[in-house]
């Protein structure tokens, strides 16, 4: 995750896209909702949603990073919480199969806008993220 964490970053930092933030970072979402993502985007139009030591409010982008422990999670109740609330994209990044799949809201539900595997450039509906490169080569497994 942490080499995941990094090209992101970089990228994010180099385009003055926003920040990302790292888990553990808890993220409340409403009174009784809220969880700890694995990565979290958001936009620089969007930073005043992030407090001292947690985010308070819906982030632009959630990065799930799939293990065998937390697929039915990642897959299930955090993907549909995130939809619930509005995330604009939901990123699930396999680094054994080397597969990312992106869920893009549209008209308040999550559609799959891609799946992208090995050396492949990420087309994201997220502005700035239209031509990432996000090779699976440049992540540690």
């Amino acid at each position: 995750m942490g080499e995941i964490f990094r090209l992101l970053s970089d990228y994010i930092e180099k385009n003055q896209l926003g920040d990302i933030f790292i888990s553990p970072i808890d993220m409340k979402l409403s009174e009784q909702d809220g969880y700890q993502p694995d990565l979290v985007y958001i936009r620089k139009d969007n930073l005043n949603i992030v407090k001292m030591n947690y985010i308070d409010g819906i982030p632009d982008i959630i990065i799930e990073v799939i293990s065998l422990g937390s697929k039915e999670i990642d897959r299930g109740w955090k993907k549909e919480t995130a939809e619930r609330f509005g995330v604009y994209e939901y990123w699930l990044v396999n680094p054994l199969d080397e597969e990312l799949e992106i869920y893009s809201l549209v008209e308040g539900k999550y559609e799959k806008t891609g799946q992208f595997s090995k050396e492949a450039s990420i087309i994201s509906k997220m502005v700035g993220f239209e031509n990432i490169d996000f090779s699976f080569d440049r992540i540690s497994k």
